[in-house]
C-alpha cells in the first residue's frame, strides 16, 4: 500500500531549482532526500518549501538509507517530480487540513494519516 510522506526542500541548497529542471526533464535525484525511514518504493511524497508551500509531488525510488552527513536521518532518491502550479501556500493547508498539526510547524518531515492523505 503506497503512503503519502511530506518533506522538505530549501531553496538556497539548489533544491527548488532541481525540482524545476527535474519536472521538465524527468530526472531521478541521488538518495539524498530525507524521508521517514519507513518511506518505500513507490510511496508519494509532497514536497514543501518554505515561502512557497507544498510546491512539488514525486515517489520515492529508493530504499531509504540512513544519511552519513545527518545522524538519525534517512535519504531516498525521488523520482516523478511534477510541479504544483501555483503552489498551496502554508495558509490554505492550515485552513483546508485542520487535522494536518505538521502544518503548525513546518519543520521536519511527516507521514500524514491515511484519512489526512486523502484529504
Amino acid at each position: 500500500m503506497r503512503r503519502l510522506h511530506l518533506i522538505q526542500a530549501g531553496i538556497a541548497n539548489g533544491d527548488k531549482a532541481w525540482l524545476e529542471k527535474a519536472a521538465r526533464r524527468g530526472l531521478v535525484s541521488s538518495p539524498t532526500w530525507v524521508v521517514p525511514k519507513s518511506a518505500d518504493v513507490g510511496d508519494d511524497v509532497v514536497l514543501y518549501i518554505g515561502g512557497y508551500g507544498f510546491f512539488a509531488t514525486g515517489r520515492v525510488s529508493s530504499q531509504p538509507v540512513p544519511r552519513k552527513d545527518w545522524r538519525h536521518r534517512y535519504g531516498a532518491a525521488v523520482s516523478r517530480i511534477r510541479l504544483i502550479e501555483p503552489p498551496v501556500p502554508l495558509e490554505v493547508i492550515r485552513e483546508r487540513l485542520p487535522a494536518l498539526t505538521w502544518a503548525r510547524y513546518p519543520r521536519s518531515i511527516t507521514t500524514p494519516s491515511p484519512a489526512t492523505a486523502a484529504a
